[in-house]
């Protein structure tokens, strides 16, 4: 088995996984080339499993670019010949499963770090070495993320979170009936948002991260195994502080560099009824197998959850009517 070396002591693989989104896949790529630390980067692109033309598109812009592109498919994966690399999934694995077959990739590889990143982030600056730099300083943090702003340059809040009270599951769930008082609830879990003042400090914890752009060192995420596999969309974040925190381990914000955060698109090109169905499954899971909850509040959870999925079922019905 060939495998990738370096000569930095900080070489460092990067997931990104599309689907159906090539042109974010494209952008985001060449955003992270943009950047100065684009010599000590292993690129692993993961197709999971598109059902429109992304995996040509990918080829076709590489070729155009003159960059040499490793492509596999998913059980195929027993070389690593070139830093850039396509990986053709063979169904789509969601969100954890599909940034897991990037990730087993890496840690096959001479690498000291892998960043997850969605497609839809844009580098503005690099933000890798100084991320590099603060988790070697600061042993106790497991997984690091820059400050996420939107497009506008406001923060995107969900990029630093309190471990959710449960309450604030309630509320969350609650939120379709669209009463201020959910929304003033639900608003608390953000830390930014409620502590402005830390935004300050170059370093802060969390509980939770976003999944849109997390680094960790390669030994990080073989002890957390990777993702949790159960869950196909939604929660993972939430299950990686709980894995964290088993093994004394944080996540941390650094705010002294930014990545632009567009929203996710792939997930709008879904009906609203899946993508419920997929975050209740995901949230019942985590409920049952990371925070141990009590029967009753799982049940109270699922039977508002199903409300929603119904009434919005019945309105996409009406809609399609009109």
């Amino acid at each position: 088995m060939k495998v990738i070396t370096n000569d930095s002591k900080n070489f460092t693989g990067i997931v990104i996984l599309n689907y159906n989104n090539y042109l974010d896949t494209i952008n985001c790529f060449q955003s992270i080339l943009n950047q100065r630390s684009r010599n000590h980067l292993h690129i692993v692109i993961v197709d999971n499993y598109s059902q429109n033309d992304s995996i040509t598109q990918i080829i076709n812009y590489f070729s155009q670019n003159n960059l040499e592109l490793h492509v596999v498919n998913e059980n195929e994966i027993n070389n690593f010949p070139s830093s850039f690399t396509l990986i053709k999934a063979t169904k789509n694995f969601g969100y954890a499963g599909g940034n897991n077959i990037g990730i087993h990739f890496l840690l096959k590889t001479n690498i000291d770090n892998i960043l997850i990143l969605n497609n839809d982030i844009l580098f503005k600056e690099d933000i890798i070495s100084p991320m590099i730099e603060s988790l070697n300083n600061h042993p106790g943090i497991g997984l690091i993320s820059p400050l996420l702003v939107k497009p506008d340059g406001t923060i995107d809040y969900n990029c630093c979170r309190y471990n959710p009270s449960n309450k604030i599951f309630f509320t969350e769930s609650l939120k379709f009936l669209k009463l201020p008082f959910f929304n003033k609830e639900n608003s608390k879990k953000y830390l930014f948002k409620t502590k402005p003042e830390l935004l300050q400090q170059e370093i802060v914890t969390c509980d939770i991260v976003s999944g849109a752009c997390i680094l960790a060192k390669k030994t990080t995420w073989e002890l957390l195994n990777g993702f949790d596999p159960n869950t196909f969309l939604y929660y993972e974040e939430n299950i990686l502080f709980e894995k964290l925190k088993n093994k004394n381990l944080k996540s941390a914000i650094l705010t002294t560099v930014r990545a632009i955060h567009l929203g996710a698109k792939s997930t709008k090109q879904i009906k609203n009824t899946f993508l419920l169905k997929t975050e209740l499954k995901s949230l019942t899971y985590y409920l049952k197998t990371y925070r141990k909850s009590n029967p009753v509040f799982i049940s109270s959870i699922i039977l508002i959850r199903k409300i929603q999925i119904l009434l919005v079922g019945l309105n996409n019905r009406l809609k399609n009517k009109s």
